[in-house]
Parts: C-alpha cells; structure tokens; sequence
C-alpha cells in the first residue's frame, strides 16, 4: 500500500491543526482578513509567524494527548498566493482561483438578492490571507490578535476586510435554537477521535496527497523541482521533476451568515396553531429537536437522553419522510444512505460530497421574539479538498434544488436561497409527509443572508516556508 494513502505522525507535524480538529476546548475565535503591501515585508513577517501556526501533530501527556493552549492558523486567497511570485507549473483549481464573487459561481451558490456579493462586508478582492485565531477566553484572544496586529504593522500589513469575532456556548446551540455541528466525518487515520457513529472518510477528501473516496490522489499546484529553492517541499508522486506544493494543504471556505431569527420566530407564529405544533414544525426544518436529537430516532417528541445522535440511517425506517421529511436541512446536507434506491451506493456517493465544518457562532441570542436589529450568526468555516465536488455541490445540488428527492417546488428551509425580496417571483415550499395530508409551507422566507465569503488555501507548513522564502528547520 503506498505511503500516500494514510495519514502518519510525520504528516501531522505538517498539516494545519484545524484540519483535524475544531477545538472544542477553544470557544473562543478571531478571523483576521489581511492585505499585503510589500512582498519582501510579507515574507519575512510570514517567517515570523510560520513556527506560532497550530499542527495536527499533539504531544503525549500524563491524560492522553495535550491540546493547545491556544491556536493560530493561516490561509491565502489566489492573489494573496500570487503576491509570493512562486513561478507555479500547475496551479490551483478554478473555483479558488476565479474566486467566490464570481458571477456564475454567485449565481449556482445562491448569492443573490440580499446576498449578492457587491453588498457584502467582507469582499474577498480586498483580502490577501485569512488569520484565525481561537482561544479558551475573549481575554485571551484580544491579547493574541492586538499582539499580532502590532506586528503585522510593522510589516505594512493591513486590514482588508472587518474583523470577525465569535463565541460558542456551553450548550453549543445556534441562533435558531437547535444544537449545532453534531455530524461530522471522521477523516481515515485522524488522531481525532470519532464521535458515536461519524462516517469515516478518506484522508484525500479533505487533504491533498492522499487517495480520496475515488481512490484518486486530487490534483495539486507544483513547482519546478529547481524553483523550491530551499528543499522544502517533496516530490511530487509521479514526477520527481516536480515539487508538489499542495501536499498536507487544503482548500478552505468561509461565510458570514446572518440569521434572521426574528423572521424565523414570526414565520412559524403565523403558519402553525399552536407551541406544540410550532416546536414541531421546526424541528421537521432541521431534521432534528433542539437538543440535537434527529427525528429519526424520536419523531413525537425531544429525546435529549439519546446518546449517540449520529446512530441512524434513513431507508430502513424511514423511507417515505414521515419522520424526518426529505426536505429538512440535516437531510439536504448529509442524505446518508437515501440517496436512490441502493443504500449502500448512497453511502458511497454522499462520502465524496461531505465537508470538515469548522466556525463559530457570532453576535448575541435574540432576547424575545422582535428584532432587536443586532447582527447575529454563524461564521461558517469549512475544509474540503475539492471546493467544486464538495462545497459548491452541498450548496447547489442538495440545499437549493428544488427537485432534491421526491420534491419538485422546495429548497433547505433553513439556509436555502428562498424568498428573499418582495418582488420574488419564485418562491418556494417546504413539504412536510403526514397522515391524513401532507403539510405544505408555502413561500418559504429566506431565514439565512450571506454578508461575506472567500475561497483560501490552507497550506501545509513546509510550503508556507516555501512561500516564505526560508528552509523550514527540521
């Protein structure tokens, strides 16, 4: 079996540490978008900053592996890339590279009205590098970003976008009110540990250099061997001519998502009879029950003593969606083995659209049921080694098809691109299966505007070195 194929302890000591984990421990984050001015000035603060970054690598101690105190983590838009003067012979894949602005892409994702990408806050044509910082309190994270930031400056770097800063609570619950980031994919030979029944996923899913659940290594930027000046890199697989610069990175995607909560709180008073009814109907949205109990499990009511929330497929007691309706979010997003009629093939074919989920709540819960006007919502992270395959099909394919499963007229009733302005010819359903009738939610609001995205690429630290210009230590 090639080396190639399987994540190893050498590896970790090169991959960045969010790929691997979402550090639970560390509720507390930062997102810094930052521009270069000066190439040289970028390489050398690059340096500096290259031996703070958090690997996957954890260190042996007397309760298990040690988790960091804190974490520090980088990513570069393609002209942020460009700003390096790497003189690449293959590049990076188009989605990075035209960007997530671009017309056509913005159009597939949904990001239009509210959400089109000229009304945006954080643009990524202004963006160079995402710096994310995660910490256990906000006095931590304030010490961490202003000491970077002042040395950033130093450098001529700047501000390209607002800062963003985010908390998770104890309970781990969203805006809406429903536990969040419960199903995750196991990546194949993590040092995380699998929580309850999670889906394990080849490695080359979500990291570039090993073998994806196509049983192909996915393509990645090299250099000429001659052009990684101070060894860095290694050879790239089938050509040792090349260096491959993509190995132990990642493409990353992030979003600023606001969530209308007071619209969702008056969507479901006008169109349900009463609390009952109401809890209901947005759990039959989501798929699951606030406490992140999925309906599958316990269709009538909230169950928070179910252990592991992750132990259920849907063909073998669900099929038609009486209990968790084909339209809900959790089943858009992740269909499990109810893709077609052959579960087993669904299960294959959902593991090669799956994403690593990172990100943080941001903004404070809604106190009542009127809108208060603050800006409150998720700042939405996510890994995965082909945006396109990954990312853009969740989005396209599954949240905003209309005619996703049986359905011919609904998309996500949570973050899908649905009624969004007055003069919205298209509006949308969500479609819930009952007995005697179905219910149908007709001109499903849109509860969830994006206020900002870029596409990044989170290299491994020997090609940071690479771009740095300096031979890595080790």
């Amino acid at each position: 079996m090639s080396s190639l194929k399987l994540l190893n302890k050498a590896a970790l000591k090169d991959i960045q540490g969010i790929i691997i984990s979402g550090y639970g421990h560390l509720p507390y984050a930062g997102y810094l978008f930052l521009t270069l001015s000066d190439t040289v000035k970028a390489k050398d603060w690059l340096s500096l900053m290259i031996p703070r970054i958090t690997v996957a690598q954890r260190t042996e101690g007397s309760g298990g592996k040690n988790e960091p105190e804190y974490a520090i983590n980088i990513a570069f838009t393609n002209t942020g890339i460009e700003k390096f003067n790497l003189p690449f012979v293959s590049g990076f894949s188009e989605e990075f590279t035209e960007g997530i602005a671009e017309e056509h892409r913005a159009r597939r994702l949904g990001d239009d009205g509210n959400s089109a990408p000229e009304l945006w806050e954080i643009k990524e044509k202004n963006i160079h590098l995402l710096l994310m910082i995660q910490a256990p309190s906000a006095s931590l994270l304030k010490e961490l970003s202003d000491e970077i930031a002042k040395q950033y400056q130093e450098y001529g770097i700047t501000e390209g976008a607002p800062s963003q800063h985010g908390f998770q609570p104890a309970d781990n619950k969203e805006h809406f009110g429903f536990t969040d980031n419960i199903s995750q994919p196991f990546i194949e030979n993590s040092p995380a540990n699998p929580n309850g029944q999670q889906s394990c996923v080849r490695a080359g899913e979500f990291i570039l250099g090993y073998h994806n659940e196509y049983n192909l290594i996915p393509p990645t930027p090299t250099l000429k061997a001659e052009d990684d000046l101070q060894g860095n890199l290694p050879v790239l697989y089938f050509d040792n001519k090349l260096k491959d610069f993509g190995h132990n990175g990642t493409y990353l995607v992030f979003r600023k998502l606001y969530q209308d909560v007071a619209k969702f709180n008056a969507y479901l008073e006008a169109n349900t009879r009463d609390q009952a009814h109401r809890d209901l109907v947005a759990a039959k949205f989501v798929g699951r029950w606030p406490s992140g109990t999925p309906l599958v499990l316990s269709p009538d009511a909230d169950n928070p003593d179910i252990k592991d929330k992750n132990a259920f497929f849907y063909m073998n007691n669900d099929a038609e969606g009486m209990k968790c309706p084909h339209g809900a979010h959790i089943r858009r997003v992740n269909p499990r083995d109810s893709l077609g009629a052959d579960p087993i093939q669904s299960l294959q074919t959902v593991n090669r659209h799956r994403i690593l989920r990172r990100g943080i709540r941001y903004g404070e819960r809604l106190s009542g049921v009127r809108d208060d006007g603050a800006d409150r919502g998720l700042l939405f992270v996510c890994i995965n080694a082909d945006i396109r395959r990954q990312f853009e099909f969740m989005q396209q394919s599954w949240m905003n098809n209309p005619k996703f499963a049986d359905l011919y007229n609904d998309r996500d009733p949570i973050t899908g691109n649905n009624k969004d302005l007055e003069d919205d010819t298209g509006a949308y359903d969500m479609t819930i299966p009952s007995t005697p009738v179905r219910e149908k939610f007709k001109g499903m609001p849109r509860f969830v505007h994006v206020k900002g995205g870029a596409y990044f690429f989170l290299p491994g630290i020997a090609s940071l070195y690479c771009l740095a210009g300096a031979k890595r230590p080790d």
